[in-house]
């Protein structure tokens, strides 16, 4: 065997560099490419807090529905309905603090609370897809944020017939 056609000489040693050195650059690429899409810790938990927010928001509005229903008008406190409904509301999982509601008038309310992070609505849809259900909780921005909500004024109550 000549000199120039062992394996290891010559053009094939430059193959072989070259060959190594593109696998090299496209695993690099590819790890650091996977690492841009995985969320830091913190961002986790940001994340898991908002939608814990968004879940206890959508806990007291039921329990508001509820409340209208049962007593034909709005509570007008968070500890009204808390004593009416016998239940013991969430708190914001970071600061511990309850949720802020107001009344606004006989048929409308506000429930605020302070979120991490803005999420709107393309933001929903990149992660859920078009055709998720969206919360009237799912979009809001950064910072404190109040949520206007209205419930349907009640048909007047029947009289007995004599």
């Amino acid at each position: 065997m000549r000199n120039d056609e062992h394996f290891g000489s010559g053009g094939h040693a430059k193959v072989r560099w070259a060959s190594l050195a593109v696998i090299s650059i496209g695993s690099a690429t590819a790890i650091i490419g996977s690492l841009q899409h995985i969320n830091s810790p913190a961002l986790e938990r940001r994340q898991k807090s908002d939608a814990i927010r968004q879940a206890a928001l959508e806990s007291i509005d039921t329990a508001v529905m509820r409340y209208h229903r049962a007593y034909r008008k709005l509570p007008n406190s968070l500890g009204e309905l808390a004593d009416a409904q016998h239940w013991r509301f969430p708190r914001d999982p970071t600061t511990r603090n309850p949720y802020e509601y107001e009344l606004v008038d006989e048929t409308a309310y506000r429930l605020c609370a302070t979120f991490s992070q803005e999420r709107i609505l393309d933001d929903l849809v990149m992660e859920y897809g078009p055709y998720m259900r969206v919360s009237t909780f799912d979009e809001h921005p950064a910072g404190p944020h109040c949520f206007d909500q209205e419930v349907e004024p009640l048909p007047p109550v029947a009289e007995p017939a004599n």
